[in-house]
């Protein structure tokens, strides 16, 4: 049977009325942002906050669900099954990219099994050990370490991540070997260095800065090839091994089918909350710069962070 063209050109016309209406009524209800690591930690703090301006300016609230483990990959295995509709967004960051760099076998990668929404944030990760700890500096840490291979235990938020691959660009540097311990986030790696089980760990300033005020761990430098202004007499890395930068960032992405329409309503979402003052100061008190940027900027990050992640990666012996 023929349709007749006016009838053809009613139902085109019909189909983009539905997905305009699409856009503009996303969304309906609640969404959930999943923090791949476990509560309390850098990622979750900023995901809150996040969260919390994100619900201001969308409408809707915006739930974050911790779901910890294998460095990232179970949140993020969560989201890549879950949904095309939107509604669950995950928290990204190098450490997905360092991940599957490392090892091939990991079921997902962010480039062909997740879309881009926007990039958060930009942080220093700063080098702590215990306030009680005999190590002043970068250098005691090193000395000690090459006097005594294997016996300085670090901890991290799990294996692939940021944190590890820190720890792992100092052994490299200084040519000396360390035990690594990893957790299932970056808070409990923490805990246990207060509580004298870790000699050091590296953790994202926004993590520790409270810690350090307080005179509970001691900073003995930060990662960044600047000095933070949050802890301005906090030397970088570089300056006891010249070379030596690895920055952290955190971004928002969904699965990679949701529509076009959605993923800009979330992107607008998340940039107009890090513009609010009161969520862009909060971040910024705790060390972290606030970004927002467009799903083509995010795409764009990802792209550089794994060609450069590759070449890191390439020259180091990263230990599991």
């Amino acid at each position: 049977m023929e349709v007749p063209f006016s009838s053809l050109v009613f139902m085109v016309s019909m189909l983009g009325v539905s997905v305009g209406a699409q856009a503009q009524n996303f969304p309906e209800k609640p969404l959930t942002l999943v923090v791949p690591y476990s509560a309390g930690g850098s990622t979750d703090a900023t995901a809150r906050l996040v969260a919390e301006g994100m619900s201001k300016k969308i409408g809707q609230p915006v739930i974050v669900e911790n779901k910890p483990g294998a460095g990232g990959g179970i949140g993020a295995l969560y989201v890549k099954r879950a949904p095309s509709d939107g509604y669950i967004m995950l928290v990204t960051s190098a450490s997905h990219i360092v991940n599957k760099v490392m090892d091939k076998s990991v079921d997902y990668d962010m480039q062909r099994d997740f879309r881009p929404v926007s990039q958060l944030t930009n942080l220093p990760i700063v080098l702590v050990v215990n306030a009680k700890s005999d190590f002043k500096s970068v250098d005691d840490l090193v000395a000690f370490a090459r006097k005594n291979p294997g016996k300085l235990n670090y901890g991290s938020a799990g294996n692939g991540t940021v944190q590890h691959m820190s720890a792992s660009l100092l052994a490299d540097m200084a040519s000396v070997e360390m035990t690594h311990i990893p957790y299932k986030g970056g808070a409990a790696a923490l805990t246990d260095l207060l509580g004298g089980q870790l000699d050091f760990v590296f953790s994202p300033i926004n993590e520790v800065v409270g810690q350090v005020k307080e005179g509970n761990v001691r900073p003995l430098a930060v990662t960044t090839n600047v000095r933070s202004d949050v802890l301005p007499d906090v030397p970088t890395m570089s300056e006891s091994l010249k070379g030596y930068q690895l920055p952290l960032w955190f971004g928002i992405a969904v699965r990679a089918d949701v529509s076009d329409e959605r993923t800009a309503v979330l992107s607008r979402a998340v940039q107009d909350a890090l513009r609010d003052k009161e969520v862009s100061e909060r971040l910024i008190a705790q060390g972290s710069e606030p970004v927002g940027s467009t799903p083509q900027e995010m795409a764009a990050l990802q792209a550089s962070e794994k060609v450069r992640i590759e070449k890191l990666l390439a020259t180091m012996n990263v230990a599991r």
